[in-house]
Formats: C-alpha cells, structure tokens, sequence
C-alpha cells in the first residue's frame, strides 16, 4: 500500500527520488520550520532507501 513519506530535504534524498523517477514535493509547517521532502512510496522502496549508505542517517518518516 502506498503512503505518504516525510524527509529533512537533503541533496541526497532529492537526487535518490529523482534518479528513481519519483515526484515530490517540498514542504515547510511555518516560517521557522526546516524545509521537508515528501512523496508518495511503497514500504519496500523506503526500506530500500533506508539501506543505501548516504541515506542511513536521515530519517524518514510516514506521514499518513
């Protein structure tokens, strides 16, 4: 089932969505707020994402 995921919007979480020919979109909660990725996944993809060695320290959340 696909869900929404949420990431700090890092250069390499851009470039991994955009190499595997995903959408996304940036968003920020307030003025203040740091500036977030999301997009729309499978669990699998994200674990996959989650496996790469750049992406180990980021985390990436479901957002609904």
């Amino acid at each position: 089932m696909f869900h929404y995921y949420q990431a700090p919007a890092t250069l390499e979480v851009a470039r991994y969505l955009m190499q595997g020919n995903r959408e996304f979109y940036t968003h920020k909660s307030s003025m203040d707020a740091p500036l977030q990725i999301r997009f729309l996944a499978f669990e699998e993809y994200v674990k996959k994402m989650q496996a790469r060695p750049f992406l180990k320290h980021i985390p990436i959340t479901i957002k609904a």
